[in-house]
């Protein structure tokens, strides 16, 4: 599932390369990826708009338009967006390859001015798109529910430890919790864990404050190096022109099982880890961790 650094590097490109742009139409194969308004009613209140602004929400992608309206996009689990000329189809990246070849899960399409599309590709149609008025958003799902953002300037430690204080549970469930942090996925949670040296089933009401510390640093700094490293190609993301991110090959843990422990020092500083990295289930998702250096 695309995370926020994913989300993050679509949404920069689109700042770069749509705002301003006219929607002239959109039609869809899979109406049921639309979500409080009718497919007719969706291509009539888009045609004629213009894309004002665009940001992101935990992993919501808002394109303001005019009149008043916004336009929500949600990857889902295998969503993409893809930006070509309307004489061309969307192409991604094959991942064995590495060369480019046509997207065969394109579900819906918006046509843009200057002879161009955007493409929505969902291989499993749990992406979602809505439309809603602009000044109702904050307080209608399912922009309400969501948790401060990570990369936000709001995202101070004091306020990460008063809300932490709020929760219970294991430590990897809550990260994931987007009505806590917005944005935290499984792969993100993993490396963030590892990051701070802390164990997945670890319950966040027993946190000590350094621990608690260490989980705020990490969180900020593994989310700014997967923006960096433009997000994480495993399986479906690619960028808006189809091209894969790299920070899968930053990964220290995540779906990386039966490796040795990639830490180069304990924290006795007695030399490298000699753990292995393991797997197990956490809230029914996956948690890849070493044991020797996650307690």
């Amino acid at each position: 599932m695309p995370e926020l650094p994913e989300v993050e590097t679509i949404t920069n490109e689109l700042k770069r390369t749509l705002k301003g742009a006219a929607i002239e139409d959109a039609k869809f194969s899979r109406p049921k990826l639309i979500k409080g308004i009718s497919y007719t009613t969706l291509r009539k209140d888009l045609k004629g708009k213009k894309i004002q602004k665009i940001e992101r929400r935990a992993k919501y992608i808002l394109l303001h338009l005019s009149g008043g309206k916004t336009l929500i996009l949600h990857l889902g689990m295998t969503g993409r967006l893809l930006l070509h000329p309307q004489k061309e189809k969307g192409q991604v990246t094959n991942l064995k390859t590495k060369k480019k070849e046509p997207d065969r899960f394109v579900r819906g399409q918006f046509f843009l001015n200057k002879n161009r599309v955007l493409d929505f590709s969902d291989l499993r149609l749990f992406g979602r798109v809505y439309l809603m008025d602009t000044a109702n958003i904050a307080q209608k799902d399912p922009i309400k529910k969501l948790g401060i953002d990570p990369l936000s300037k709001n995202f101070t430690y004091p306020l990460f430890a008063q809300q932490l204080r709020k929760r219970k549970g294991k430590v990897k469930v809550v990260l994931m919790d987007q009505t806590f942090l917005a944005g935290i996925g499984n792969i993100y949670s993993d490396e963030i864990l590892f990051e701070a040296r802390i164990y997945p089933l670890t319950l966040v009401q027993a946190l000590k404050p350094p621990q608690a510390k260490a989980l705020y640093s990490a969180i900020k700094k593994i989310l700014k190096k997967g923006v960096r490293y433009r997000g994480t190609s495993d399986s479906d993301y690619f960028d808006l022109r189809g091209n894969i991110g790299s920070f899968q090959k930053h990964l220290r843990v995540y779906r990386q099982t039966g490796r040795p422990c990639p830490r180069p020092s304990t924290t006795l500083g007695t030399g490298p880890c000699k753990g292995t990295v393991k797997r197990m289930k956490v809230g029914g998702r996956s948690a890849h961790f070493c044991p020797s250096c996650q307690k």
